[in-house]
């Protein structure tokens, strides 16, 4: 289970010979739910905060056969600093829109909104008093014993 954390800009970097690697994945069971032995909810993501910029154009990523369909989402914030809400939900060989995704039964108490961070530009990702992300019931994370530091 992936709860209240803030993921923010992810990537890609080059990889020797083969292009572009991803280095955003999700692991899923094989097993439909409801069929038997292996067949569960594989991964679990709520409360949390994506945050994308310029090098990433969706949020969720997978090679696996299911996608996502035996995976967990809700209560979760998105937003792309590029592209705002319009971006691509779904398991990556079949993208759909954000409506699309939660008509399905995924992320539905989820928004696509600005989490309203203090400067995230800055890597300062406190969170303002009218953030989204608190409303769905993200708790504040204290980064002066955790987080992203500057070196001086």
């Amino acid at each position: 289970m992936f709860r209240n954390n803030i993921i923010a800009f992810p990537g890609a970097w080059k990889c020797e010979g083969v292009g572009n690697c991803d280095n955003a994945g999700l692991r899923s069971s094989q097993h439909p739910p409801g069929s038997g032995k292996g067949s569960h909810s594989s991964f679990a993501f709520e409360n949390n905060i994506v945050l994308l910029n310029h090098n990433y154009s969706t949020p969720l990523y997978t090679t696996m056969p299911t996608g996502l369909k035996n995976d967990t989402f809700d209560r979760n914030v998105y937003w792309s600093m590029t592209a705002g809400a319009d971006m691509p939900f779904g398991p990556t060989q079949d993208p759909e829109s954000f409506a699309v995704w939660q008509a399905s039964g995924n992320d539905v108490h989820s928004v696509l909104a600005d989490p309203q961070f203090v400067n995230a530009e800055a890597l300062d990702f406190g969170l303002e008093p009218d953030s989204p992300a608190l409303a769905l019931g993200f708790k504040p994370i204290d980064f002066s014993t955790n987080g992203p530091r500057r070196m001086p």
